[in-house]
């Protein structure tokens, strides 16, 4: 993910907001809590789960959720 889809996913996307996020074959759903410098914060089953910058593809969708990976 570049620096501007990074900023950009950090200042529109509400907190709350749904996102499945993929790695390989490690899919994970959670909601968004924020960003913290260059990384992703998302609560995944009552924990906080750090997704860096670095290794998220911007992949958008409106329908079921939005989808980053």
């Amino acid at each position: 993910m570049t620096e501007r889809d990074f900023r950009q996913l950090c200042a529109k996307t509400p907190v709350g907001t749904p996102l499945l996020f993929s790695n390989r074959d490690i899919q994970v759903r959670g909601t968004f809590l924020g960003c913290d410098k260059d990384t992703i914060l998302i609560e995944v089953n009552g924990y906080v789960s750090f997704w860096p910058r670095e290794v998220c593809d911007l992949r958008s969708t409106d329908y079921p959720v939005p989808s980053y990976s």
